[in-house]
């Protein structure tokens, strides 16, 4: 996810608050056939993810990782603050790190990659308190070169924007793959993806 809002928006990636919740009906409801448990995860740290998205995830019980691009935490309008990342964390989900500007890490040069990395693990660290093991990749942007950049830095976890595999390990780092959510996805399909054990279909 990365857009929850109360108001329509013509935004690809947002959705209504009023789908996010028949989204988080399905998922914390699985049926005993279901093969896969899904997780929920933001991209960027947009202020409506706090505004609009946390009060559904708490009516459901259900945790999320948010991850922040942390250069723009409190230098931007439109994303969350320090105190609202903070209230995440300690109501129970976690805040981890999108890079520090959203540059794509296939692009950036060593030092500009070292920044995108090492310096949102130490500030959102620094100002949350908790510590940052998981990465999402602005625009899904990796190859191997950022791989074993992110393990030197000390990421664990890595969360791509591929759907399939679910889960694997690559250059000592766990990867996840995600499916991107955006305006058209119903609730239906997350069913299915329930339903089929993550794989997406023919």
């Amino acid at each position: 996810y990365h857009e929850v809002r109360a108001e329509l928006s013509t935004y690809r990636y947002s959705i209504s608050a009023e789908d996010f919740d028949r989204h988080l009906s399905a998922l914390a409801a699985p049926a005993p056939r279901d093969r896969a448990r899904l997780g929920v995860t933001f991209d960027d740290g947009h202020r409506t993810q706090y505004e609009c998205g946390l009060p559904v995830l708490e009516r459901y019980g259900v945790s999320a990782i948010f991850f922040v691009t942390a250069g723009f935490t409190e230098t931007q309008a439109d994303y969350m603050s320090w105190q609202q990342l903070r209230e995440l964390a300690e109501a129970g989900h976690q805040v981890q790190a999108h890079g520090w500007i959203h540059r794509f890490f296939t692009h950036c040069t060593d030092a500009e990659l070292d920044e995108e990395l090492r310096r949102p693990k130490e500030t959102i660290e620094d100002h949350v308190g908790r510590e940052v093991d998981a990465l999402s990749f602005p625009g899904g942007r990796f190859n191997a070169r950022v791989l074993e950049a992110c393990r030197r830095t000390g990421y664990r976890r890595i969360f791509t924007s591929e759907p399939w595999p679910p889960t694997w390990e690559q250059n000592g780092l766990q990867m996840f793959g995600r499916f991107g959510i955006d305006i058209d996805t119903p609730a239906a399909t997350l069913r299915r993806l329930m339903e089929t054990g993550g794989r997406p279909s023919a």
